[in-house]
């Protein structure tokens, strides 16, 4: 029944968005037909993006497929079609409130308006243009770490967050991640929630799963579940990870020779699950006092939680630093980091802004990035 409320509102708040833009644009055409053919154009492509999610197996792959990619580019340009045309009916408002400078005649002009909007709308364009190239090119931030814990050599650790994978886009970039991965030689590879989406049955299609089993490293390959492996059904997530050697951490704790890696379960659980999510007493070891000690942790809610204990890595994702520029605002509001590296004495905690995207293939503001952290023990 929540769910059934929160998908209500969610979709009145995203008609009433794509009404506002759509009230914007249609001034620009003014005979009949024109408004018709633009009103069916306009809702067709507003609603691919649904249509796509509830058309799963009933309509041919390719056409569902192609209503998906449309769908999600247009989430892109109406979240950049919204602000600006926020902006411009507040100016409007505005001028109409000071009407006295005369402003608000000149900007209601049919001619004057109707370059507002194609100004807006070419802007629009071309931020959407930007965000999907600047998502094809990912970046790997080196982090050096020091240490006095007992390290016999130094280690190379690779993590990664909010994949997202799905059919829709980039459907080979995990076989490019594995080859980026490889390239750094890594110890040991740590997926920090959200590698998947809502529905990882579309991944069968492109055998994406599969492409994870050429990432090589020392001590394997490991995960923890974000929010959405719980949304898309954590029994299926945990089945898809075991099927391409992936190991899930759950709430639990490995030793690897010199270090050790806390893998938490994610902090959904709580709501999906009639047990909650373990504290980090219960699984922090004796031997973190003198081991290099890893925790991932997706959504990054813990640092406090972190300080207590002889954590030297305190790695989450989520935030994706809002993808899309200015809701990175919103997430540095929200979290107590939204992106990069803190250090806090001897705690290292870094919140990685993602490897994918969700929604609109779209990043604005950031790239997606691969983190390796380089670990080496401080000479005395």
């Amino acid at each position: 029944m929540r769910f059934h409320y929160f998908f209500i509102i969610a979709f009145l708040i995203f008609f009433s968005v794509n009404f506002l833009i759509y009230r914007n644009i249609l001034p620009l055409y003014q005979k009949p037909q024109s408004r018709v053919l633009f009103t069916l154009f306009y809702f067709f492509i507003a609603f691919s993006y649904l249509i796509y999610r509830f058309s799963n197996g009933y309509l041919p792959l390719f056409i569902s497929k192609s209503l998906g990619q449309i769908g999600s580019l247009w989430l892109g340009l109406m979240t950049f079609l919204f602000i600006l045309f926020i902006l411009l009916n507040l100016i409007q408002l505005f001028t109409f409130i000071l009407s006295k400078n005369h402003l608000f005649p000149i900007i209601n002009e049919i001619i004057v308006r109707k370059y507002l909007i194609l100004g807006i709308l070419w802007i629009s364009i071309l931020l959407t243009m930007i965000g999907f190239f600047n998502s094809c090119y990912p970046v790997v931030k080196k982090i050096s770490i020091n240490t006095n814990k007992n390290l016999p050599k130094p280690i190379k650790i690779v993590a990664l967050s909010d994949l997202h994978l799905g059919d829709l886009f980039f459907p080979k970039h995990v076989s490019d991640l594995a080859k980026r991965i490889n390239q750094l030689k890594p110890d040991i590879v740590l997926f920090v929630g959200d590698v998947l989406s809502e529905d990882n049955s579309l991944l069968k299609h492109e055998d994406i799963g599969n492409q994870f089993k050429a990432i090589q490293s020392t001590y394997g390959v490991y995960a923890v579940p974000g929010n959405h492996e719980y949304i898309g059904g954590i029994a299926k997530s945990l089945a898809y990870f075991q099927e391409h050697q992936i190991e899930v951490l759950r709430d639990s704790t490995i030793i690897r020779d010199h270090f050790i890696v806390v893998g938490r379960d994610d902090y959904s659980k709580n709501r999906f699950s009639s047990s909650p999510r373990k504290k980090l007493s219960e699984l922090m070891i004796e031997d973190s006092k003198e081991i290099f000690t890893i925790v991932m942790d997706h959504q990054p809610l813990s640092l406090k939680e972190a300080q207590r204990y002889p954590v030297d890595l305190l790695i989450s994702g989520h935030t994706h630093n809002g993808q899309i520029f200015p809701f990175n605002l919103i997430t540095k509001s929200i979290f107590d980091n939204s992106w990069g590296l803190q250090i806090y004495n001897k705690l290292y905690y870094y919140v990685s802004c993602g490897y994918g995207f969700w929604g609109p293939p779209i990043r604005l503001g950031n790239r997606p990035e691969i983190i390796l952290f380089e670990v080496s023990k401080i000479e005395e």
